[in-house]
């Protein structure tokens, strides 16, 4: 199972990295990716003056996300 997890998110991650302006802005310049089947999700924003992904969390679902509001960049 936790392989399945693994590989699950690293797809999720290699789709987001593939186009990452096809994920909506949910909150402060952040994007959400969901990796199929897990009750995950890949909180991220595009740092676009270095040409990077900045991935901030990987979050159950369940978990409130104004937790991650607050976290430091």
């Amino acid at each position: 199972m936790e392989e399945e997890f693994a590989l699950a998110i690293e797809i999720a991650i290699q789709q987001l990295l593939n186009k990452p302006f096809g994920y909506a802005i949910r909150y402060r310049n952040v994007r959400i990716a969901h990796p199929k089947r897990f009750p995950y999700n890949i909180h991220f924003y595009i740092d676009e003056a270095n040409l990077t992904v900045v991935i901030t969390a990987i979050v159950h679902i369940k978990r409130d996300p104004r937790r991650f509001f607050n976290r430091k960049r």
